[in-house]
């Protein structure tokens, strides 16, 4: 019988087939191998564009316009680019019990021991608890490389100016807001994944075959591939074949009486 054991990389396979359902499910979590953050509106980026770097490139450009700056190149001041940087507040998420406010009680988790403490516990008002906001990088992207002027770096390098905002600034400006929230969104979205992988995980646990889970949650169908699932089919229409081949024997033998022959012709060797 072809029995699939429920191994540590089918458990691996579930989780990162769940995590593909959970990211599919909610795109703002749809982001490169390479990525930490979710993709922010290139409008949001052109305006912050406009609204700082522009005025600084403009200054630059006018003030290297006078005649002692012949022989400094405009690329020891200016660098074109379409990515930048800012530092704003923006909130982590986390989960914990009701008494668990402060940020050293509510750990981040993704998949940690911690996390299914918590998932063991769901009666206990486990939820997600907003962690006091810390000043933190995002990488934004304009719709298309623009100028901009650029600082000096001790090694003979060059960067681009990184802007750094305090929550009031963030209050005032819809462009700021909607990135901070955003970035809160995207971490409720994180940690809500990691929970439930977690939960999954504690789930698969109770099974030692494939068999076992399909019979308990139809529905692991769907995080499986379909050659496992081939394997578990096949005993299933062996044993429906063996079944439908037990029932066709009992019929013949009923209509035609072969039984009775055979047991009539056993009982007249034995005289």
């Amino acid at each position: 019988m072809a029995t699939v054991r429920m191994s540590h990389q089918l458990k691996y396979d579930i989780r990162q087939n769940y995590k593909a359902a959970f990211n599919k499910v909610h795109p703002l979590l749809q982001i490169g191998s390479y990525s930490s953050q979710p993709k922010i509106d290139t409008n949001i980026s052109d305006s912050l564009y406009t609204q700082y770097f522009k005025p600084l490139y403009d200054k630059y450009h006018e003030f290297y316009k006078d005649p002692v700056f012949a022989n400094v190149g405009d690329f020891d001041q200016i660098k074109n680019g379409n990515e930048f940087y800012i530092e704003l507040p923006l909130y982590d998420v986390s989960y914990g019990f009701d008494n668990q406010h402060r940020n050293e009680d509510a750990t981040e988790y993704c998949g940690t021991d911690r996390a299914a403490d918590l998932s063991k516990d769901p009666q206990n008002n486990v939820r997600q608890i907003v962690l006091e906001p810390e000043s933190k990088s995002v990488k934004l992207y304009t719709s298309s490389e623009r100028p901009f002027a650029v600082a000096g770096q001790s090694y003979g390098g060059s960067e681009i100016h990184r802007l750094q905002f305090v929550q009031s600034d963030v209050q005032n400006c819809p462009n700021l807001t909607a990135i901070q929230e955003t970035m809160l969104e995207f971490s409720k979205l994180k940690v809500l994944r990691a929970f439930e992988v977690s939960k999954l995980s504690i789930l698969l646990e109770q099974f030692t075959t494939l068999n076992q889970a399909l019979k308990a949650w139809d529905g692991i169908r769907n995080l499986v591939d379909s050659e496992r699932l081939a394997k578990v089919n096949e005993k299933v229409y062996r044993k429906r074949k063996q079944q439908k081949q037990k029932q066709a024997v009992d019929t013949t033998m009923d209509d035609v009486g072969i039984n009775d022959t055979l047991l009539t012709a056993s009982l007249l060797e034995d005289d």
